[in-house]
């Protein structure tokens, strides 16, 4: 979480040791909650959120010991998510 506002502050963190690069297979069109979080410029507690209600169509996976997130993002779903994204700053700011 301080890493996630940090982020959003702009101040440089550094990166993460990754569960996703010991994947053993995942498909093309599949990003990690922190890798769809990057590339929507948003937290990834929201992204998660919207793995728990459903909005992005997602599988846990293990790895290791350890439970990961993959969701299925294409072209199509990440222009989507991105004008949720950009729907919610609108709605946040009372534009």
């Amino acid at each position: 979480m301080i890493r996630d506002l940090l982020h959003q502050q702009g101040v440089p963190v550094a990166a993460r040791s990754s569960w996703a690069a010991q994947l053993a297979h995942r498909e093309l069109a599949e990003l990690t909650i922190d890798e769809l979080a990057a590339q929507l410029a948003m937290p990834a507690n929201t992204v998660h959120r919207w793995v728990q209600r459903g909005i992005v169509a997602a599988r846990k996976v293990k790895v290791m010991s350890h439970s990961l997130w993959l969701i299925h993002a294409d072209d199509a779903t990440l222009a989507c998510l991105r004008s949720r994204r950009n729907q919610s700053l609108v709605n946040q700011n009372g534009s």
